[in-house]
């Protein structure tokens, strides 16, 4: 089977404590931590065993990682998203957990969060990372949703789950301020390190002009006695002759 090279791992290399370097076939790499993944599926729980995760390996066409053949084996695309998530990205898997949860097929999740079926194919398959703005737009339509389903409830649970609501929308409107403000931040900051790049480079360059201008100087001054002490030898003989005549 040819996976795509996103989901292809090139490497696998065990390390203590559950920790995998992995990297794949269009050069991403990361440290996958398996030690949460191996105590809460029943599947994984040998992934503990330190001798048995040593064992670990790319498989030959590089779409699974593997312990035990047919026995212990991670999927690349699993891999793939685990070490998004863990890096602080927004792994696939999220975004169809999602669609799945809400009974959503792709044409209605585009429309639900404002992207083309294209985008949302991309984002679902990994080809594309998600932008935390798209994550921010699925959980709002849960709010929505939530807030919708309370209003047919009785009036005592619709009071209740109306608060609910509410503290969830406040809930993702401070993580959505959080998310602006870490965002501008990074930006000033990359504006701030590339002015003072910029700063360094003109005071290089400054200082490599001051120093050529001073050997230019150093040399023009040893060039003018050069030219003028025979001149000065010459003249300091026609004073001695006048002198003794």
């Amino acid at each position: 089977m040819i996976h795509e090279p996103r989901h292809t791992i090139t490497k696998a290399l065990p390390r203590k404590g559950c920790m995998l370097d992995v990297s794949f076939a269009d050069g991403f790499e990361a440290t996958v931590d398996l030690s949460q993944m191996a105590n809460r599926v029943k599947a994984l729980k040998k992934l503990g065993d330190a001798e048995t995760f040593a064992l670990a390996r790319p498989a030959d066409h590089g779409g699974f990682v593997i312990w035990i053949e047919d026995e212990l084996e991670l999927a690349g695309d699993n891999l793939r998203n685990l070490a998004v998530e863990q890096t602080g990205g927004i792994g696939h898997e999220r975004m169809v957990e999602w669609m799945h949860r809400n009974r959503l097929k792709q044409q209605e999740a585009a429309d639900a969060i404002g992207i083309s079926r294209r985008m949302l194919n991309y984002y679902i398959s990994g080809a594309k990372p998600i932008p935390r703005t798209v994550w921010l737009a699925c959980r709002g339509f849960d709010l929505d949703r939530n807030a919708s389903q309370a209003v047919h409830h009785d009036s005592g649970q619709d009071q209740l789950e109306v608060r609910r609501s509410l503290a969830l929308i406040e809930q993702w409107m401070e993580q959505s301020n959080a998310a602006m403000d870490l965002h501008l931040r990074e930006v000033t900051e990359r504006i701030e390190e590339q002015f003072l790049r910029v700063d360094a480079a003109m005071d290089e360059e400054l200082c490599n002009a001051m120093n050529t201008f001073g050997q230019q100087l150093a040399a023009l001054s040893e060039k003018f006695v050069e030219d003028y002490t025979p001149l000065t030898e010459r003249l300091r003989e026609v004073v001695n002759l006048t002198r003794a005549n």
